[in-house]
């Protein structure tokens, strides 16, 4: 952003004009095809964003998806500019947009590096239409990660106690097969948590929808185009879940559930995770019984989770925790800051719903 009249300016014109040159450098020593843009405002950052957003394409072939970087320390922004950050992101949500917030360090590869053995890990909380699965899966055939590509594990989360681990895990993996994904799955238990509400929008349509944006139950709601975009992955696949407390996952951190003539499934609960923070180990979190403090239960139960099993990781993708319009800016920055404490390289996902992954080609 710029002050001033912005291209009134000859400065800022050239300035303008450099910057995209950097960028364009930039983007050829990544080795990334594409087109390169440098917008200037004297105004907020949501206004140029969603300028940016709404004009580039050509008609009908615009862009779908927005990427974003995460902010690593919110707090250095100042209040004006988080809560700039925060309108921007729920700006483009409200244009049917899908949303990628990524946050790396130095450890994320480049374009010129080579690594073997390469992982991603996926916590799959919320269906979200199929976006979470197609991009860790085409990221993996990057030639950054060598001749036989990165190793995807994905973690299905549990947000009910009526879901059978064993068979969600078969759901799963089945879902995967027809899909033509190869990866790795574990079901991980967090029905104690508060994950599934922290995760997808209420009343199916987007949070923070004005009248000039969008109506509840309209066709423009986005729990209406897809209608697994907001449901979490045990209600995707209903036919897996029992209609009584299945307690089999429900005892130790890690275990192996064996079905009868079938192979082992690895399965995890945070339960006792869990335990520790509500009675005071996480004690900053435990002084306030409120929705946020319980929120941030949550928060950091995943976030030992994420440090006991991806902290090796190359890349952790999850959905993008939910923004909740009538709450403080700095909750979003609060919760996710607690839930990714310590992981290097995030992706947050949020699809608009109109993404599905098909099982034919």
């Amino acid at each position: 952003g710029t002050g001033g009249g912005c291209f009134d300016q000859f400065e800022i014109v050239e300035l303008v004009r450099h910057s995209k040159v950097l960028l364009q450098r930039h983007m050829q020593r990544e080795n990334m095809d594409g087109f390169a843009e440098v917008a200037a405002t004297s105004h907020s950052l949501s206004e140029a964003v969603w300028s940016a957003v709404i004009h580039t394409g050509l008609g009908p072939l615009s862009p779908n998806t927005v990427m974003l970087s995460l902010p690593r320390d919110w707090s250095a922004m100042g209040e004006k500019r988080s809560a700039d950050y925060i309108s921007t992101v729920r700006g483009i949500m409200n244009m049917d947009k899908a949303l990628l917030l990524f946050r790396g360090n130095e450890t994320y590869p480049s374009s010129n590096d080579v690594i073997h053995d390469g992982r991603i890990d996926v916590w799959w909380v919320i269906h979200d239409g199929g976006l979470l699965l197609l991009l860790p899966h085409v990221l993996s055939k990057n030639n950054v990660w060598g001749r036989y590509g990165a190793k995807i594990r994905i973690f299905a989360v549990i947000t009910s106690a009526t879901e059978d681990p064993r068979t969600l895990h078969e759901a799963v993996t089945d879902h995967l097969a027809r899909v033509r994904i190869d990866a790795s799955v574990t079901v991980v238990d967090l029905s104690m948590t508060t994950i599934a509400d922290d995760m997808r929008e209420e009343n199916n349509f987007v949070e923070g929808m004005g009248g000039c944006c969008g109506v509840p139950g309209s066709d423009s709601a986005r729990g209406n185009v897809n209608n697994n975009h907001n449901k979490t992955v045990g209600e995707v696949f209903s036919n897996y879940v029992c209609e009584a407390t299945y307690s089999t996952v429900l005892g130790d951190e890690e275990m192996n559930i064996r079905g009868a003539g079938r192979e082992s499934v690895q399965a995890i609960t945070a339960r006792s995770i869990m335990d520790h923070v509500i009675k005071g180990e996480q004690g900053a979190l435990t002084g306030n019984d409120g929705e946020q403090a319980r929120r941030l239960r949550t928060a950091a139960a995943f976030n030992r989770l994420l440090q006991q099993h991806s902290w090796r990781s190359n890349l952790v993708v999850t959905n993008m925790p939910l923004i909740r319009p009538d709450k403080p800016t700095g909750d979003f920055f609060d919760y996710v800051d607690t839930m990714f404490d310590g992981i290097n390289n995030l992706l947050l996902v949020r699809g608009s719903g109109n993404e599905v992954i098909t099982t034919y080609a």
